[in-house]
C-alpha cells in the first residue's frame, strides 16, 4: 500500500451496491459525526507517518506494530491511557470501514493496560489533596457571575462527590436530581466498564448546613444562571465572552478551573489538579474520622487498600504524631 493509497483510505467508502437507494440513504445516515470523522483521520495519518519512518506499509501492519505505536504516543509523546484508546479506535475505525482486519492483540491489549495503571499510579502520587478549608477560601473568592457560578458548582460537587473529572465533564442535567432530605443525588458515567458493572454508578453529595459550602444550593444557583435543559450538559465549556451552554467542558479543563480559582484566592497551585478534589474529599473525611467502610462506598473505591492509598498523608493534615497524642497533642 503506497502513501497515496493509505491517504484515500480515508475516505467514507461508498454504499453497498446490493442495497435498494432507499436503503442506500438510510446507510448514509449512519456516518459517524464530522468532528469523530475528523479525529479518526487525524489518527489514520499519524498511524501512516509513524509506520513510513520506520519502512513499513499499512497493509503489513499488525498487532505488534499498532502495540509501538501506541506505546511510543505514551512514553515519548506523553499522550495519556485514554488518548491512547481513541487512537486506536481511529486506526481500527478507518480499517474496518474498508474491510480490513482488526490489529489490535494481545500486545496492543497489554500496552492499554499498562498505560492505564501507569495513569492511575501518576495521578494518585502527583495529586495533592484539597482540604476543606482551601476549599472554602476558594469559593468564597468567586464572584458572583454565570462563570463564577458554574466554577463554584463544579468545584463543590466535584469536592462532596468525591468524583474523578471525567464524572465532573461527562454530567448532564438531567443526572441531577432534585433535593430529597437529606441527600441528593447525581448520576454519574461508570469510568471503567465491565460486563458484571454496566450501567451508572451513583455519587450522594450532602445538603449542606455551611451554605458556603453547599453543592446543593450551589447547583441551584448556577441552574438560575444558565437555564439548561435536562439534555444539557451540567458543566458546559467557557471562553472569553462567557459560558457556551451547549458544548460540555473538557475532562482536562476541570484542573485548569480549580488553579485558576485557587490562585485567585491566593493558594498555592503546585501539584494540585483535577484529582486533587477527589483525593481532598477522600483525606478530609478520614481526617474527620469517618470510617474506612464508609469512605469505600461514597468514594466508590474498589477496596480498603484504595483508602489507604489516598489518606497515606493524614498525619500532615491531622498535625501531631501518634506519639503526642498522651501530651495532649492531636493525634
Amino acid at each position: 500500500m503506497t502513501a497515496a493509497s493509505s491517504a484515500a483510505i480515508l475516505a467514507f467508502p461508498a454504499a453497498p451496491a446490493a442495497l435498494s437507494r432507499a436503503a442506500a440513504e438510510l446507510w448514509h445516515d449512519g456516518e459517524r459525526e464530522p468532528e469523530t470523522a475528523r479525529a479518526y483521520a487525524h489518527d489514520w495519518r499519524a498511524w501512516c507517518h509513524w509506520l513510513a519512518d520506520r519502512g513499513i506499509a499499512p497493509d503489513r501492519a499488525g498487532d505488534m506494530e499498532l502495540a509501538s505505536h501506541l506505546g511510543d504516543l505514551y512514553l515519548v509523546e506523553l499522550a495519556t491511557a485514554p488518548t491512547l484508546r481513541r487512537r486506536r479506535a481511529g486506526i481500527e475505525a478507518v480499517r474496518r470501514d474498508h474491510g480490513l482486519e482488526p490489529l489490535a492483540g494481545p500486545e496492543t491489549k497489554r500496552i492499554l493496560k499498562g498505560a492505564a495503571k501507569r495513569d492511575r499510579d501518576r495521578e494518585l502520587k502527583q495529586a495533592r489533596p484539597l482540604l476543606r478549608e482551601q476549599l472554602r477560601r476558594m469559593v468564597e473568592a468567586i464572584p458572583d457571575d454565570a462563570r463564577g457560578r458554574r466554577d463554584r458548582a463544579l468545584l463543590l460537587i466535584g469536592w462532596h462527590g468525591a468524583l474523578r473529572r471525567s464524572e465532573i465533564a461527562g454530567a448532564d442535567w438531567r443526572d441531577w436530581s432534585a433535593p430529597a432530605p437529606p441527600l441528593v443525588e447525581i448520576a454519574v458515567l461508570r469510568l471503567r466498564r465491565s460486563k458484571h458493572r454496566a450501567g451508572v454508578e451513583t455519587a450522594r453529595l450532602p445538603e449542606c448546613p455551611d451554605g458556603a459550602l453547599c453543592p446543593v444550593l450551589a447547583a441551584g444557583a448556577w441552574r438560575e444562571a444558565v437555564r439548561a435543559g435536562s439534555d444539557d450538559p451540567l458543566f458546559p465549556a467557557a471562553s472569553r465572552s462567557g459560558v457556551a451552554a451547549g458544548r460540555r467542558i473538557a475532562p482536562e479543563a476541570v484542573g485548569r478551573v480549580l488553579r485558576r480559582r485557587m490562585a485567585a484566592a491566593g493558594l498555592d497551585i503546585g501539584g494540585y489538579s483535577a484529582h486533587s478534589l477527589r483525593a481532598g474529599a477522600i483525606t478530609q473525611w478520614a481526617a474527620d474520622g469517618v470510617s474506612p467502610l464508609r469512605i469505600k462506598e461514597y468514594a466508590r473505591l474498589k477496596s480498603l487498600a484504595m483508602v489507604e492509598r489516598y489518606v497515606r498523608d493524614l498525619a500532615a493534615v491531622r498535625g501531631a504524631h501518634p506519639s503526642l497524642a498522651v501530651y495532649g497533642g492531636r493525634a
